[in-house]
């Protein structure tokens, strides 16, 4: 299954009129990070709006993966077309089981419950102060960044005296991955 992501500037909607680039991407989790980077400055020259579309067709590795981590440093939001997405709260997450294959978004969770949810095959999207300068990006299997996460999170606290952070929950091998 295909999965699209658009990445816009200035526009929110489709483009009526200005430039598209669609990149067709196949198991391209090293080389996508710099093509995109290297699309965007140019892109940015122009005077019109323009948009850039990443396409992962059925890639094996970490494409779809890379692909949102580039969504969330354009502070877009993203999910995988026709998946569903559940969205809850920490406290919730640790008595709700969603579907199967579910993209869970986790808002307000100020005990960390992503560290009760056990295995290796999950991944993690965290971000904190979305949107400002102070932005904090994570993302990994969770198995692997959730100590990190924590310790990010208490030290981000104590310097501001306050935290907002959220996170998208995707489990390896599910079909939005």
């Amino acid at each position: 299954m295909a999965h699209v992501s658009r990445f816009q500037h200035p526009l929110a909607e489709p483009l009526e009129q200005g430039i598209s680039v669609v990149v067709p991407a196949y198991n391209s989790e090293t080389s996508l990070p710099e093509l995109a980077a290297r699309l965007e400055a140019v892109l940015k020259t122009q005077t019109g709006p323009y948009e850039l579309i990443l396409v992962n067709d059925g890639s094996r590795d970490r494409t779809w993966a890379v692909i949102q981590a580039l969504a969330a440093r354009h502070r877009i939001s993203l999910n995988g077309i026709g998946e569903p997405v559940h969205i809850t709260t920490g406290r919730r997450l640790t008595v709700e089981q969603p579907a199967d294959g579910a993209s869970v978004l986790v808002l307000l969770d100020g005990q960390c419950a992503f560290k009760t949810l056990a295995g290796d095959d999950i991944d993690i999207y965290w971000g904190a102060y979305l949107g400002t300068p102070d932005e904090i990006l994570l993302s990994g299997r969770l198995s692997e960044l959730s100590g990190r996460i924590e310790q990010l999170r208490t030290r981000a606290r104590n310097q501001k005296g306050w935290i907002m952070d959220t996170y998208l929950l995707r489990r390896r091998g599910a079909s939005s991955c």
